[in-house]
């Protein structure tokens, strides 16, 4: 921002044009002016000195590192998933892929323990409540949510993908 500021709206144009061509962005001729007057605007909480560059590295490295051990994890995850004789059923399921396929499989365990499709249902907590008092029984209740939050959690955000891959804005089906 000091470094955007110090430089006047003519060479930071000059400047940013520079670095677009380097990186293989497209120049546009009103975003400078933007940022030169976006910059104008902000209050600087890092002086720009050697040792916020160092700290700002640091974190960049971290950064970098915590991304590529996820990725190794991921990658693990999927490689032990696919000796499972359920995964390719799992990884067909739309709205499912290379992260939430394995994820999906581990919170369910193993399939042989539930001895039906409505056990399976029950696990998950997505199988309607009971209301039920005497000879009142109510004809809509909510999800009874016991179970596995986890394997609930998951489900949501296969279900989430999937619309979104549809292009639907809704969460209907």
């Amino acid at each position: 921002m000091d470094c955007v500021r110090s430089l006047g709206l003519a060479a930071f144009t000059e400047r940013y044009q520079k670095w677009c061509k380097r990186h293989g962005y497209n120049f546009q001729p009103e975003k400078p002016a933007q940022i030169y007057s976006f910059s104008k605007e902000l209050i600087s909480v890092f002086t720009k000195d050697p040792v916020t560059k160092f700290l700002v590295k640091q974190a960049v490295e971290q950064l970098n590192t915590v991304s590529f051990t996820v990725e190794q994890l991921r990658l693990e995850m999927n490689r032990l998933a696919a000796q499972l004789p359920e995964y390719q059923v799992v990884m067909a399921m739309k709205g499912v892929g290379p992260s939430l396929g394995p994820q999906l499989m581990a919170e369910i365990c193993d399939l042989s323990r539930f001895s039906h499709r409505e056990a399976l249902t029950a696990f998950a907590g997505v199988d309607p409540g009971v209301n039920q008092s005497g000879t009142y029984e109510a004809r809509s209740v909510r999800t009874s949510k016991r179970g596995s939050p986890q394997l609930r959690k998951t489900l949501f955000i296969a279900f989430w993908t999937r619309n979104v891959q549809k292009g639907s804005r809704t969460m209907s089906t």
